[in-house]
């Protein structure tokens, strides 16, 4: 049978900086489940306030590793051990959120070593082996996976539209979307879901528009997100003019026409917000998938699309 959620339930989530869907994602997790506890894992360090949740920092791409592969899976297991047998010795990680990821747009041929790196060890390696490690100390402390484990791997919608000039970072995705079926088909999890949203409201996503899609000095968005994050959401997301300029006096930014640039990046999130795809907000993306985690009923494994056409979020369910 399977095992409900319980309020001393322990979650782990990969993927976390701050302004991400993983950060959003391990706050509503320690609202909702009060007496949870919540790791988080991130190369950069993570922010939280919340007592339930747990920060840690490792790189999640083993191909960054000076040692190599066997060398960094095998820190990624012990740090992931010690973590968890010292908030819950008694109980299993019920939970695993895949929200790390590498974006990428280009055509394949014109790919640099470094950059197949990142995208290909964060976004496989990285992934596949913080569900390993997590299945393997559940089993490691006689809780059947089967019963107990249910897997959100973060995809994109991008990869199931076969979206042009990804074929690196589309086919990466689609590599959690198998992990998932194959988990399933073998019932080694309780439930594994692949999450395929359009636009999230987040670093990426301005990334995307302000570098790749308008040139904007690629520096900046990094730069607000880590000196002034007061300011980055009002920047990046609410395009507020009063906060840009606070933004740019306070780094010393005076590149030429860079005004320009953020009148196109206001202008550009507006359309795409109009569009069917829509841009949906990390928090409410979290708040849902929180609830998905929480149902007692409906356990069914599968792929959700997510879109926000208007504003609002729209999601179908497709079983595998």
């Amino acid at each position: 049978m399977n095992e409900r959620p319980t309020a001393s339930s322990t979650f782990v989530v990969a993927g976390a900086r701050p302004f991400s869907l993983g950060a959003a994602l391990a706050l509503e997790l320690a609202i909702a489940v009060t007496d949870s506890k919540i790791i988080i894992i991130d190369i950069e360090p993570p922010t939280s306030s919340h007592p339930n949740i747990i920060a840690q920092q490792f790189d999640l791409n083993p191909l960054h590793h000076a040692t190599g592969f066997e060398a960094w899976s095998t820190e990624l297991t012990t740090l992931l051990s010690s973590v968890v047998r010292s908030v819950a010795t008694q109980s299993p990680v019920r939970g695993v959120f895949l929200a790390l990821g590498v974006y990428g747009v280009s055509a394949y041929e014109s790919t640099k070593a470094a950059e197949r790196a990142d995208i290909l060890g964060t976004n496989i390696l990285g992934k596949f082996e913080i569900l390993h490690a997590v299945m393997r100390l559940n089993a490691d402390h006689g809780f059947d996976n089967a019963t107990v484990l249910q897997l959100f791997d973060i995809g994109s919608l991008h990869a199931l539209r076969h979206t042009s000039h990804r074929a690196l970072y589309s086919s990466s995705k689609m590599a959690g979307l198998a992990l998932c079926e194959v988990l399933v088909a073998g019932s080694e999890v309780r439930r594994a879901i692949h999450v395929a949203p359009s636009n999230i409201d987040t670093p990426m996503l301005h990334w995307n528009h302000w570098c790749l899609k308008e040139n904007g000095d690629p520096k900046l968005p990094n730069l607000v997100r880590l000196r002034l994050p007061a300011l980055y959401p009002r920047v990046f997301r609410n395009c507020d003019v009063t906060a840009f300029a606070t933004a740019l006096l306070e780094l010393g930014f005076g590149n030429p026409g860079i005004q320009t640039v953020f009148e196109r990046y206001k202008h550009r999130r507006k359309m795409v917000s109009e569009t069917e795809d829509g841009i949906t907000s990390p928090e409410t993306l979290a708040a849902y998938l929180v609830s998905l985690v929480l149902e007692e009923e409906n356990i069914e494994s599968g792929v959700i699309e997510v879109t926000s056409p208007n504003g609002r979020m729209k999601t179908v369910r497709k079983a595998f």
